[in-house]
């Protein structure tokens, strides 16, 4: 509608004019004779209604970004052949943020957390907020348990071509070390992608330092995906396996060296020689080494978790700030 309402103020100054230089050929056209006041007059009404017609029919380009968009069964189900049709979990309870949505386009999918996009034909890699998968990408560490699924379900969902929005949060930094932006991605306006995946067990609840929007609802969502046992939490999937322990090198024993008195009497003098050790052992008979690179999914226990916490300044161990390493998924350590 506001396309015309538009065309009518666009064409209006060009048919008053016509009018006010020929006033017979409208006299003519409506069979009365009118003068070019008239003319004029009826000319300016037209331009200001047209107008404002067009104000109040105006819809901007970031009310057009959020539309109502459907996934059908095929998309949520575990997998193409199955089909199965989607179920009341997969429905997710929150709904978008319009205020600080844009839509994108899907280009890959790097993980179950990151992906990368297309944003105002500009590419920008994605990490979702709120979330963990386990690894598979990453070329200093091992593929984790139930990453290639997690990697999977994201490709499912976030079909490459597809059309997606993604959601900044005010609470977050616009983008994280790697330059990545910091974005929920939801489906549809009422399918938020990162808590799909927390509610059927391909990813863990992730608070990084600054406790974020839709946390409650998370750390929710996954309470319930193990208590039902869902994807990476059923029972036999990822059996813990404790992280070897990082052991000073042995060093051989000094031989004894002879000194010779001058009395002649013979003595033996061992040269002491202490190792350096690259370990740190604590109070409870544990040895750790400060590396603030791991994730909680990597710690082998709540005491090492804390130890990276406490001695070594891990701050990241600590998302919401409470004192405590570590207390969300896997290990939920606690006081």
């Amino acid at each position: 509608m506001e396309n015309i309402f538009l065309l009518i103020f666009l064409l209006s100054p060009i048919l008053v004019l016509v009018g006010l230089l020929k006033p017979n050929l409208y006299s003519k056209i409506l069979k009365r004779q009118l003068s070019r006041k008239t003319i004029l007059l009826g000319g300016v009404a037209v331009i200001v209604s047209s107008f404002i017609g067009f104000g109040m029919t105006y819809e901007s380009p970031k009310e057009k970004v959020i539309v109502d968009k459907k996934v059908d069964s095929e998309t949520l189900g575990p997998s193409a052949e199955n089909n199965k049709p989607v179920t009341d979990a997969e429905v997710s309870s929150l709904s978008i943020d319009t205020n600080n949505a844009v839509s994108a386009k899907v280009l890959r999918v790097i993980d179950g957390d990151t992906i990368e996009v297309s944003i105002d034909s500009k590419t920008e890699k994605v990490r979702v907020i709120g979330i963990d998968t386990p690894e598979t990408v990453d070329p200093r560490k091992l593929v984790e348990c139930f990453g290639i699924e997690a990697s999977n379900k994201a490709t499912e969902l976030l079909k490459v071509g597809s059309e997606v929005y993604s959601e900044s949060d005010p609470s977050q930094d616009n983008r994280d070390k790697y330059s990545r932006l910091l974005r929920y991605i939801w489906i549809n306006e009422n399918l938020d992608f990162g808590k799909f995946m927390i509610e059927e067990g391909y990813a863990y609840e992730y608070t990084y330092e600054i406790p974020y929007k839709y946390q409650a609802s998370y750390k929710k969502a996954q309470k319930e995906a193990e208590a039902d046992k869902k994807g990476l939490w059923a029972d036999d999937v990822c059996i813990a396996t404790p992280i070897p322990t990082v052991r000073p090198t042995a060093y051989p024993t000094a031989k004894p060296v002879i000194y010779i008195a001058p009395t002649s009497i013979p003595t033996t003098y061992v040269a002491p020689t202490t190792p350096p050790s690259n370990t740190s052992t604590s109070n409870t008979g544990g040895s750790w080494v400060c590396d603030c690179s791991k994730t909680c999914p990597e710690i082998s226990s709540c005491t090492e978790a804390q130890y990276l916490l406490n001695t070594c300044g891990c701050g990241a161990r600590d998302g919401d700030k409470d004192g405590i390493a570590c207390d969300s998924a896997p290990l939920h350590c606690q006081n």
